[in-house]
Parts: structure tokens; sequence; C-alpha cells
């Protein structure tokens, strides 16, 4: 097991190695993704395509103006050349950074449970 403190430490200790992820429309068979889903999604699709894989992870926020950085839990694909991708429908014009968990999926999946109110790990600037 691993204590969330030294993760959340690890996580920021990674940030500078995030990287944009592409987004793209795809659909299978009719399914097509939904909005605000991107667990749900990722994981449709990866049951009906196995070329694709499921990559929890996180999207950085930068809101150390308001005094903490977030890590929003994401999920998207990566597909069989390595690329990953999100598939999940947003209105969100700006780019952002997806950090890959790193966890076991039954451990990041445990994490999103105990911040399920929160959809994110908020993290006081006083803390980096």
């Amino acid at each position: 097991m691993y204590s969330i403190e030294s993760y959340i430490n690890e996580l920021i200790s990674r940030v500078k190695t995030a990287s944009d992820v592409e987004r793209k429309s795809i659909s299978v068979d009719g399914w097509q993704p939904i909005e605000h889903r991107c667990h749900d999604n990722v994981a449709r699709l990866c049951e009906l395509d196995s070329a694709y894989k499921h990559v929890y992870g996180f999207l950085f926020s930068n809101t150390s103006e308001l005094g903490f950085v977030s890590f929003i839990f994401h999920s998207v694909v990566k597909d069989s050349n390595g690329n990953l991708i999100d598939i999940t429908p947003t209105t969100a014009r700006e780019k952002y950074s997806f950090l890959a968990s790193g966890l076991p999926d039954e451990a990041y999946e445990e994490l999103m449970y105990m911040y399920e109110n929160e959809g994110q790990i908020p993290v006081p600037l006083a803390n980096t």
C-alpha cells in the first residue's frame, strides 16, 4: 500500500512530465462517448476494441492564484502506436496536461473513491 501524502508528493515531482493529449472523436458500432464520463467511456471503448488500453491518470490544473493546485481524475486511451488519446467530448477550448497515475488500477480506483465528492486531489501550495 502507498501513503497518500507520499503519492501526492510523487505527483507534484512528476508534473513537468505531464503531456498534452490529443482529443479525438471515436465511435464504434454506433456507440459514442458521453461528455463528463471519461472513465466509463474509456472502459467501454477498450471492451469494444482491444487495440486500445485504459490509462488512468490526472489532468493537472494550476490554480496557484487560488493557493492550491489540483490533480483531476481522468482517463484516456493508449492506441496501438502508444499515443494517448482523450475520447471524452468536451466544450473546453484550452489544452491541458495529462499525467498517468503510475498506480495499479485497483489503487487508482481506491484513491478515486476516497476523493469522489471532489473529483480531484486539491494540494495546498504550502505542501508543495
